[in-house]
């Protein structure tokens, strides 16, 4: 998992920072861990276009705007997502991928897809607010057949 020490180590100008531990839970562990002792779990991965999310990162000074650390932020989070679908996905059905970019466009109709999915029974919606427009330049986007909402 990634921490400090190893931030630290790919980034030596940050080891007399403070910057601050960061750990990634162990998908495939943390559901083993609930099916022995007899919960039913399910994992919801919510992906995000990879351009964007590591735009926010930096601009958030989320990663200390190290493209360096962000980088490895990407590998790691996408490995443990991928061995955790790849082992609990598909017939298993513990891990279920949905796309923050599919949920903006669809909004309501994917949401009672997924709460179907989940087995929840709701009529809640949230307010739907779209960040990844902020990193889209323009209308331009919209203006190739793509609807604004």
């Amino acid at each position: 998992n990634l921490n400090a020490t190893t931030v630290n180590a790919l980034v030596p100008e940050l080891a007399s920072s403070s910057y601050p531990g960061r750990f990634y839970l162990n998908i495939t562990s943390h559901i083993q861990w609930h099916l022995t002792r007899g919960v039913d779990v399910k994992v919801v991965l919510v992906l995000r276009d990879k351009t964007i999310t590591k735009k926010e990162k930096l601009r958030n000074q989320h990663c200390r705007a190290s493209q360096e650390v962000a980088n490895v932020e990407d590998v790691t989070g996408m490995k443990i997502m991928r061995e955790a679908y790849q082992k609990y996905g598909g017939e298993e059905n513990k891990v279920m991928i949905v796309s923050y970019e599919g949920l903006m466009q669809y909004k309501e109709s994917y949401l009672f897809e997924i709460y179907n999915s989940l087995g929840i029974v709701s009529t809640y919606v949230p307010d739907f607010v779209d960040d990844n427009r902020m990193y889209v330049r323009g209308a331009s986007l919209h203006k190739r057949g793509h609807a604004e909402d």
